[in-house]
């Protein structure tokens, strides 16, 4: 009877440890990984200065306050400068305004881009400053005029007749550095530490139920014995 009994207790961890194996997958808890998404950030407006032409595209946009406006460069050589409906291809006689400076590229687009800041919705002019781009249409605007009474086209038309484009004496009122506007809005990835950081259940727990039965098993067989 006792042998029987002492059986059974010693058979018992292996009866457990076969159950806990009968549903074995590992469970693990990790982070999804987000999707991201791959709209441009709608508060960035971009501006292509001279991609094959001498013009700016788009040459007409609306901006609110607190946006920005990016100025993108192509080859070989333009700029964008702040200037005044009144005195096309000028910048304003107060010494304010916004001026890139002279980009050249020697292919393609530059690498680096010149970012203002939209402070009000009041109309923005801007031009190229390099010899004869203003003259010949290189010219933009930023709000224009809702009610028509100033145009681009007419901008343009009164830049025709100005002799010389007049460049900022310094390079003002924003940023040249990397593209921003073409980064995507999305959640970062998850770490590999996170990612990786699943919680395994099934083979450590059958193992320490194995241990502790197989104890109490060889305690109470040597107690009846």
């Amino acid at each position: 009877m006792h042998s029987s009994i002492t059986f059974l207790l010693f058979a018992l961890p292996f009866t457990l440890a076969q159950y806990g194996n009968s549903n074995n997958s590992p469970t693990t808890t990790s982070g999804a990984a987000p999707s991201p998404t791959a709209s441009a950030n709608p508060s960035v407006h971009t501006v292509l200065a001279g991609n094959g032409n001498l013009a700016y595209t788009p040459n007409t946009l609306t901006a609110a306050k607190g946006e920005t406006v990016e100025f993108h460069f192509f080859a070989p050589e333009h700029s964008v400068a702040q200037g005044e409906f009144s005195t096309p291809c000028t910048p304003p006689a107060n010494g304010t305004g916004f001026f890139s400076g002279d980009i050249t590229t020697a292919s393609g687009e530059n690498t680096n881009v010149f970012t203002i800041t939209i402070n009000d919705t009041n109309p923005i002019w801007f031009y190229c400053v390099i010899p004869t781009h203003c003259q010949a249409g290189m010219s933009g605007v930023i709000n224009p005029p809702s009610d028509g009474s100033q145009t681009l086209a007419q901008y343009q038309a009164a830049a025709g007749n100005v002799p010389n484009s007049v460049a900022p004496a310094n390079v003002q009122g924003g940023v040249l550095g990397p593209v921003q506007a073409a980064s995507t809005t999305s959640s970062s990835s998850p770490s590999p530490s996170k990612k990786n950081s699943g919680v395994r259940v099934g083979g450590g727990v059958q193992w320490i139920i194995f241990a502790a039965t197989g104890a109490i098993a060889m305690a109470i067989g040597g107690l009846m014995i």
